[in-house]
């Protein structure tokens, strides 16, 4: 049973990996669905025009997802999703909860729609994450700003991406510098509010160290 109790407009830092260390995205596809799940997942719990959605990422880095339906999103929300990086073997995401059962209830759901969906695309049966998700309380505004930096800095680890991470279309790094993709369904200004712009943000991710990261996280958030 986890100890960890979730409450209401508490931050935290959520993340989990592939039962065996397997991968749990092979493809950019598989990325797509996914953070298919943890836009629309936040206040809805039915999937419509899934892979049309998917397919119109893959093609303009949009899901399009119609006014009405982002409305209706964010009415019922049980998390605000701030930030996000997905990596072949695993994900990390920082969230607001926004009632207290929501950070399990959305968890749930985006793990079970993507298991069945990845079962049945690559015929395999069984887990696909090694368990249950890890959830870390965040501390303060501080805590959440290098938090944040420190899932963005992972993109570093992807050779084809290391020259480029702002252009990486599976995490949200580029959505705190450049144009948010998302609007209202990710939240980057509730972490860009300590920083003047953007800009200024780019700079604190590219030239904070490890040892600055780690002077103001706690050990557990460092997980690959």
């Amino acid at each position: 049973m986890r100890k960890l109790r979730f409450e209401k407009g508490s931050r935290y830092h959520l993340r989990n990996s592939g039962s065996g260390g397997q991968l749990i995205f092979q493809s950019d596809a598989d990325r797509a669905r996914f953070l298919f799940l943890l836009i629309y997942f936040q206040g809805e719990r039915s999937m419509r025009h899934v892979t049309e959605h998917v397919a119109r990422y893959q093609r303009a880095g949009t899901f399009r997802i119609r006014k009405s339906t982002e409305a209706d999103i964010i009415s019922r929300r049980n998390v605000e999703l701030m930030a996000f990086t997905l990596m072949p073997g695993y994900f990390e995401l920082l969230v607001e909860a926004r009632s207290a059962a929501g950070v399990s209830e959305y968890m749930h759901a985006v793990q079970v729609a993507y298991t069945k969906y990845f079962n049945a695309r690559y015929r395999r049966e069984g887990h696909l994450f090694r368990g249950p998700f890890t959830a870390l309380p965040v501390a303060d505004a501080k805590c959440a700003l290098y938090l944040s930096a420190h899932l963005h800095r992972k993109v570093r680890e992807l050779p084809e991406w290391r020259s480029r991470t702002l252009e990486y279309p599976f995490a949200s790094y580029g959505d705190y510098v450049q144009k948010n993709r998302f609007g209202e369904l990710l939240r980057p200004e509730t972490i860009l509010s300590s920083l003047p712009s953007g800009t200024e943000y780019r700079k604190f991710v590219e030239h904070a160290s490890g040892k600055e990261l780690a002077s103001v996280l706690p050990a557990a958030h460092f997980f690959k």
